[in-house]
Formats: C-alpha cells, structure tokens, sequence
C-alpha cells in the first residue's frame, strides 16, 4: 500500500465545508485548492464519524482530545452491513467529494465580478496549515481528495469546479450530523434527513468501481497518512 504523509487543517475544513453552502446551483464554484480539499476531507472525517456512531468502525480514545477515529474510508468496506439511512448517507458524502474532486480544474484567477470566489482566506496566505493541524489516515476516495491539489504551488492556485457537487456535500455532511444527534440519542434516522440523498448513494455504489485511481486490475488503491482524526464535539 503506498504512503503519504499529509496535514489537515479541521478549522479551515469546516470554513470550506460551509461556504459550500453558498454557491448558486447550477454555477461553477471557484475557490483555492486547500479550501477544496479541506472541505471535502472535512466532509468525509463526518461520514467516518457517522460509521463509527452506528458501530461499523471502533472508537479510539485520544488522550486528552476525546473520541476518534483511526482511518478515514475503513467503514467503506463494511456499509453494506450499515442500516440503510447509515449507508445512504456515508455512500452520498464518498460520492459528492468524489464527484467535486474529479470536476475540479485549475483556473485563472478571476475577478469578483466575474465569479465569487468562496474563500474567505486571503490566497497568498494558504502556503502553510494553521496550528490545529492534524494527520489523517486516509484510503479510497478520501485518499485521493487528500493527496490532489496537495503539493506546494498546487494548493495555492485558484481551481474551478461543479457548484452543483459542493452544494450536494454540504447537503450530505449536514444530514450525517443530524443522523449523528439521533443514533446517540437512541433514535432511529428519521426518514427525512437522508431519502433525498439516495440518488447520490445509488450512483457512487454503481460507479466507485469505474473511478480512476480507486481500482486497478482488481485491487484497492489506498493512500495511507499515519495519524488519527480527532471527534470534537459532533453532538453540539
């Protein structure tokens, strides 16, 4: 299994995830390229948390920082044992980033009457992670949003990408929270947070298996970071 070793930023992970939120449907997204790869890790750090609540991956204890957990993609492999409002949910997060990362395309910078851009972070100051920095272990599709637009002078360039495909990973990463604050209090996922995503789910399970980069000849492609993501306060 091939390794790379790589930071994520949750803080500018959940400022990218929600500025997601804001671009127009059926519009082209323009932002940083860290932004775009933090926020769709950040979306699937959710969807591992999301597994581990409904007992498909284990916790881990991190000292002093709360529960965790160990790979981001490992619930992969075991979703079709997941209860159906679980496995829609985990599925639709995988295929949105999936879909936001294989659209996504290096752009010119544009001016604001042109485009919005998303970032609120100025672009010249992207060059290196914040100091909440942490390292992920990652394989599947959250390998390949970890490792694309990662090296330096790629990160930093303005990219382009499928409003559409953002607004459909906010959307996910929302529903998995709110799936979250049920499975802990006992309650069964209410029908209406995560029947809208099956769409999305049914797709990415008929095409992760023609996904570049996710199977060759037969085999798993994963790209592993040695670390931990860190669960604060998902009950909030």
């Amino acid at each position: 299994m091939s390794e790379l070793q790589a930071s994520y930023d949750p803080v500018l992970g959940a400022s990218a995830l929600a500025s997601f939120a804001s671009v127009a449907p059926s519009s082209a997204a323009v932002l940083s390229g860290k932004s775009l790869r933090e926020g769709l890790l950040a979306s699937l750090w959710t969807a591992e948390l999301l597994a581990a609540s409904a007992g498909l991956v284990p916790w881990i204890q991190i000292p002093g920082q709360g529960r965790g957990v160990a790979v981001i993609g490992a619930a992969r492999e075991k979703i079709d044992q997941a209860p159906e409002s679980v496995r829609t949910i985990y599925l639709s997060l995988h295929g949105s980033a999936r879909q936001a990362q294989s659209h996504a395309r290096a752009s010119s910078p544009v001016s604001v009457a042109d485009q919005r851009l998303l970032d609120a972070h100025a672009i010249g100051d992207i060059g290196d992670f914040g100091v909440t920095a942490i390292v992920l272990t990652v394989i599947g599709v959250a390998a390949i949003c970890a490792t694309a637009w990662f090296a330096k002078g790629v990160v930093e360039q303005i990219v382009t990408t499928h409003g559409d495909d953002l607004r459909a990973t906010y959307a996910a990463d929302t529903a998995a929270k709110l799936a979250m604050a049920q499975i802990a209090a006992g309650q069964p996922v209410d029908p209406s947070v995560w029947t809208t995503l099956s769409g999305v789910a049914k797709r990415e399970e008929k095409d992760a298996l023609l996904a570049p980069g996710l199977l060759i000849g037969g085999g798993v492609v994963a790209v592993a970071v040695a670390g931990f993501a860190i669960w604060k306060g998902v009950h909030a």
